[in-house]
């Protein structure tokens, strides 16, 4: 549904709040800003490490840079009960091409309290239909850190060396990972099972195959299966696509991750994926998944669908009364007038200059 009388922006979000409803999801709401030592205890669950600061009666907050640890830190459930919340809220981040701070719209949605597999597919499920509000031309990358994880201690290395791995997964690059790797005291068969992640990526249950033909130690069994199960749940997967490289920081996430893309943007525009751990730095017991759009990072590659005004009214001093009569008729009749004594520059619309009543 399209109101005109919007921009894009404004009528994708009013259309994604109606469809997390429609799931039986609650909104949520938040104060814009936080204590600044939440940020620079969690800084590595930013999508971006800036983070601006105020004083304020001798204590330093900060504005908000993003709305999960908010809602991880804060929501209260009693025990069994499981949230399912979204939001729309205004975060403030540099942006990918400057360094001063902008204020833009997150939208999101997050479960909290019980997550099975049922629960992760119908988020993927709606990150799926997220992605198709903004363009029907998207793909959805999706991973498992339980399965990454698994393989990768496989390997047998130090936590230097595992850091320095993740980062030739993370480029899919296999040359610089042989070359590495070869000096390492591994085996043929955990290097190989390893080299399938940074090698394939592509339709899910091809990719989750070829994994397989690997010799995987029972945690990575667990994930595949899993993910298989969860994928399977989805049904649909032809905008589905496996890829690895997508790799999130483990201290925070635990299983499926999953990164959105459009067409029209070169950069990722959505993420998320489950974040278990995430609550335990808030003394917490909870399961959680959830995923983010920054919906006011896109407003330049949007079609915005707010445009100019229908008709542009003129009057001056002798035709005042009548123009004005004549914009009210106009709107009865909804059109969208702009009533003006001259006109803008960029106008692309109707112009009418009052010397009778319109009809």
């Amino acid at each position: 549904m399209t109101d005109n009388f919007l921009t894009a922006e404004e009528n994708i979000a009013i259309n994604l709040k109606r469809l997390y409803k429609s799931y039986g999801y609650r909104a949520y709401g938040l104060a814009s800003f936080e204590e600044y030592s939440l940020y620079t205890e969690n800084i590595d669950f930013l999508t971006s490490g800036s983070v601006a600061t105020f004083n304020s009666n001798g204590k330093l907050l900060a504005l908000r840079p993003d709305v999960t640890l908010s809602i991880a830190k804060n929501i209260k459930l009693k025990k069994g009960e499981t949230a399912k919340i979204f939001y729309d809220e205004k975060v403030y981040r540099t942006s990918n091409s400057a360094k001063e701070f902008k204020e833009v719209s997150q939208i999101g949605v997050e479960i909290m309290g019980e997550v099975d597999e049922v629960s992760q597919a119908e988020l993927i499920t709606l990150a799926l239909k997220t992605l198709n509000q903004v363009d029907t031309h998207f793909i959805l990358d999706v991973a498992h850190m339980g399965i990454t994880a698994a393989l990768l201690s496989e390997l047998n290395l130090s936590t230097e060396d595992e850091t320095k791995v993740l980062s030739f997964l993370k480029s899919k690059n296999l040359n610089g990972f042989e070359s590495f790797i070869k000096d390492k005291n591994c085996t043929n068969a955990s290097v190989n099972a390893f080299k399938t992640l940074i090698r394939c990526d592509g339709e899910p249950f091809y990719v989750l195959g070829k994994i397989k033909e690997n010799n995987l130690n029972e945690a990575a069994i667990r994930a595949v299966e899993e993910l298989e199960t969860v994928l399977n749940t989805v049904g649909e997967t032809k905008n589905i696509n496996i890829d690895f490289s997508i790799v999130n920081s483990s201290a925070y996430y635990n299983g499926i991750i999953f990164k959105g893309y459009l067409s029209c943007v070169p950069y990722s525009v959505l993420s998320g994926g489950r974040y278990d751990n995430l609550s335990k730095s808030f003394n917490k017991n909870l399961c959680a998944i959830g995923f983010a759009l920054y919906l006011g990072e896109l407003s330049a590659y949007l079609s915005d669908n707010k445009s100019d005004a229908e008709i542009a009214v003129l009057y001056n001093g002798k035709n005042a009364k009548l123009a004005f009569a004549t914009a009210e008729k106009l709107r009865k009749k909804n059109k969208s007038v702009l009533l003006c004594k001259n006109v803008p520059c960029d106008y692309k619309g109707k112009i009418v200059y009052p010397k009778e009543e319109l009809i």
